[in-house]
């Protein structure tokens, strides 16, 4: 016996009007997800200090929860890299930091632990109400980071990498 099947999830359906020029408006499964971070920054030399954070996220069906827990965790990693450190430098149209050695990727060091909360709701159409959670948690950390410093310096920064120098150079309130 030989068989062959394929399966097209059925398109979800969504208001057109509230949704302009996005190439993927709807989601089949959506999920949704919660991130928080603890942190602390020294104003004098611009260093973040990531004390704890912590993920919520909804995975429909958790059919391997330790590999779910290891995207998210990964995901972060990620997230946190993009905001923290990872930039690319041009100079005249050449990229100067071309190689692992000058691009500021974090490590397994530089990564806080990680706390993740499975939330089990289960989606609609993927396998046994699975739901996708591989890009979900890179990105969060990017606003969760930034508004926390925010709240901890009194000044927004809205470029990435939030670097030390970014820090330091911000402008302060009442400041001269």
């Amino acid at each position: 016996m030989i068989a062959h099947g394929t399966f097209i999830a059925p398109g979800t359906a969504y208001d057109t009007k509230r949704v302009e020029g996005h190439a993927y408006p709807a989601f089949h499964s959506p999920s949704f997800h919660a991130h928080a971070v603890d942190l602390s920054v020294d104003e004098e030399t611009g260093e973040v200090t990531i004390h704890k954070y912590v993920v919520a996220q909804d995975v429909g069906f958790a059919l391997n929860p330790t590999y779910i827990e290891g995207q998210i965790e990964g995901g972060v990693a990620q997230g946190l890299g993009q905001t923290l450190s990872e930039e690319i430098v041009y100079r005249e149209g050449r990229v100067l930091n071309a190689n692992l050695t000058d691009y500021k990727m974090p490590t397994a060091l530089d990564v806080p632990r990680i706390q993740s909360i499975i939330v089990e709701h289960p989606g609609l159409i993927g396998p046994y109400g699975a739901k996708g959670v591989g890009e979900p948690p890179n990105v969060e950390p990017p606003a969760t980071v930034a508004n926390a410093i925010a709240a901890a310096i009194g000044v927004r920064i809205t470029s990435l990498p939030i670097t030390a120098e970014k820090i330091v150079l911000a402008p302060r309130e009442g400041a001269p």
